[in-house]
C-alpha cells in the first residue's frame, strides 16, 4: 500500500487521527496519505506527526492537500499551528528527497552523494544542510 485516500472520513476527534499518525510509525511504506477534511486534524496530530517523521518514517511524502494553504495562512497571520506544519512540510521535503538513502549508513557511500544532492531542490537549501549534518560520511574520503 502505497497511498492511502482518507478524505472527509468524519474523524471528528484528535485521538482518531492520532492513532492513524502513530501507525505510520510502523507503515514504512506507505508515501501518501490524505487527511484533507476531518476536524482531527489537529496542531496536536502536527506534532505527533513531526515526530513521526523526523524519528521514524522516511517514506511518506504526503499528508494533506491542503497543507501548501495552511502554510500561506500561517506565514501570514502566524497562527499557533504554524511551526508544526512548517517542520511537517519540511520532513515531507526530506523525504521527498530520498532522505531514506542518506540516513541508510551503509548505503551512504560515494555513488549515492550525486543522487542525493540532484534530489534536492536549490530552493530548499534547508533539506541540503539536514543532509550534510546528519550524513557526515558522504564527505569523508576512504
Amino acid at each position: 500500500l502505497q497511498t492511502l485516500c482518507l478524505v472527509s472520513c468524519q474523524f471528528h476527534k484528535e485521538q482518531d487521527c492520532q492513532a492513524i499518525v502513530q501507525a505510520l510509525r510502523q507503515n514504512q511504506g506507505l508515501q501518501s496519505i490524505s487527511l484533507d477534511g476531518n476536524d482531527g486534524v489537529t496542531m496536536v496530530v502536527a506534532q505527533t506527526l513531526v515526530q513521526v517523521l523526523q524519528q521514524d518514517n522516511l517514506d511518506l511524502t504526503h499528508v494533506l492537500d491542503q497543507l501548501p494553504s495552511i502554510l500561506s495562512r500561517g506565514r501570514r497571520r502566524q497562527t499557533a499551528a504554524f511551526p508544526a506544519w512548517n517542520q511537517v512540510d519540511f520532513w515531507l521535503r526530506a523525504n521527498q528527497a530520498q532522505r531514506r538513502q542518506v540516513w541508510n549508513q551503509e548505503a551512504a557511500q560515494e555513488h549515492v552523494l550525486p543522487q542525493v544532492l540532484a534530489n534536492v531542490s536549490p530552493s530548499q537549501p534547508d533539506v541540503l544542510f539536514c543532509f550534510l549534518r546528519n550524513s557526515p560520511q558522504l564527505f569523508q574520503s576512504s
